[in-house]
């Protein structure tokens, strides 16, 4: 996600486009984890026994949009990776075209056996890892910045 946020830095061209864009994007996504929420919070016992709950609510609802909302699920998903995955990528090669393909070739390969493991085994295993490597770096940020205020002049 860092990397997609970095790659914003050419279009945030004032403060008022900055904070007006967090804004907005805080709040879509505030409402729409508090949807999410209320739904499975009041299918609670349905919603332990599936991958991704939020289908099989939709399907108890009777709502016909559970396709609509399987596509756009699938759709965000998919350009998350490819996002994420060009990114990283951009990164790992510097900018050169032929370690660019090489590493693509490289992390695709590697990635099928992956996606073999299951999103749910996924989710148990590497979610922790990042949480843990987000709190590491919180950790860090926050000792950096009681050292630049220790060596500041005064």
């Amino acid at each position: 996600m860092l990397a997609i946020m970095a790659s914003l830095l050419p279009y945030l061209s004032t403060r008022k486009v900055v904070y007006g864009g967090a804004i907005i994007g805080s709040g879509v996504l505030g409402l729409l984890a508090l949807i999410i929420y209320v739904l499975t919070n009041h299918f609670y016992p349905l919603v332990l026994e599936f991958q991704i709950p939020i289908i099989q609510v939709i399907q108890k609802l009777n709502l016909p949009i559970e396709n609509m909302y399987s596509f756009i699920l699938l759709t965000a998903m998919f350009t998350t990776a490819v996002t994420v995955g060009f990114c990283f990528l951009n990164k790992l090669s510097s900018g050169a075209t032929k370690r660019f393909n090489i590493f693509g070739i490289i992390i695709c390969l590697i990635s099928i056996p992956i996606s073999q493991i299951g999103f749910a085994n996924m989710v148990k295993s590497i979610y922790p890892i990042f949480g843990y490597v987000g709190l590491f770096q919180v950790l860090m940020i926050t000792i950096g910045w009681i050292f630049r205020l220790e060596n500041r002049p005064s």
